[in-house]
């Protein structure tokens, strides 16, 4: 385990097949494997032609996955100048989408470098999402860090783990990349 000078802890994941299994089944994790096909439409119309890899899909380096897995990224997006941007995105149900909150878990909460991040509800006719936003991760940071962007704590409750959330219509523009936040 590593321990910043502010006190947060990293700790290996440690994983046995059988957990990664039952992971890969569950049904949520399933769901948000089939709308990625939708998000790749959003970051392209955005950043133009881009690759996009992700570490589940992708044969990459077993200490480059756990250290994404560490830094709360879920993607590259790779650029044809072989530049690249970390992301992080969350696909979240029709049914929460009156909430119009961006989400991202306690976790990620403590330990996100992603430079951008993704938060959209899928659409009830499943063919898109809406609303959604791409923000820029590293001015959230700095907004929320200014106070600019208060956030607050919902607790876990059954299999769903403890998230921080905040309006979507009180983000500062300065941090959108893009949306559609009508």
């Amino acid at each position: 385990m590593t321990v910043l000078s502010n006190g947060w802890e990293f700790r290996p994941k440690v994983e046995t097949e059988a957990q990664r299994r039952a992971f890969e089944g569950d049904p949520r994790r399933i769901w948000e494997r089939k709308h990625r096909l939708l998000v790749n439409e959003i970051y392209r119309m955005v950043f133009g032609d881009v690759a996009i890899d992700r570490a589940d899909e992708l044969r990459f380096d077993a200490m480059l996955v756990k250290t994404m897995d560490i830094m709360g990224v879920d993607f590259f997006l790779c650029f044809p100048n072989r530049m690249l941007l970390a992301g992080q995105e969350k696909f979240l149900t029709p049914e929460y989408a009156r909430f119009r909150t961006v989400t991202i878990s306690e976790h990620s909460w403590n330990h996100c470098m992603a430079q951008v991040y993704f938060c959209g509800y899928v659409t009830a006719d499943d063919n898109g999402f809406d609303p959604w936003v791409l923000l820029n991760w590293p001015k959230v940071t700095l907004a929320t860090a200014s106070g600019d962007i208060i956030w607050r704590l919902t607790p876990s409750h059954g299999n769903y783990p403890s998230f921080w959330h905040t309006p979507l219509d009180d983000l500062p523009r300065s941090c959108l990349i893009a949306g559609k936040l009508s």
